[in-house]
């Protein structure tokens, strides 16, 4: 394999890499951590990490007690449908 054939597969490979990494921001995030789920509630982290621990929010954690704590966006969908209040009621 001389340079110029080395050179251009390097070039083709990068170009895949590259493919893929702006393919994969076409893909919004399903699962969120507390800070964004913090945002998405328009609650602060502390008030994301209460719902937790007092198991009205349920979450995902790859590693117990060590890994951050990843909230699925439909829970947090259905968290905000269960606490809805309409006046009168």
């Amino acid at each position: 394999m001389n340079d110029d054939t080395t050179i251009e597969l390097v070039r083709e490979l990068a170009t895949r890499a590259i493919s893929r990494v702006q393919s994969g921001r076409e893909i919004p995030p399903r699962l969120l951590d507390v800070d964004d789920a913090a945002r998405y509630l328009g609650m602060s982290d502390k008030a994301i990490r209460e719902l937790i621990a007092d198991g009205d929010l349920p979450y995902i954690q790859k590693i117990p007690a060590r890994s951050p704590y990843l909230i699925d966006l439909r829970d947090l969908d259905h968290w905000i449908l269960k606490h809805k209040i309409r006046a009168g009621e």
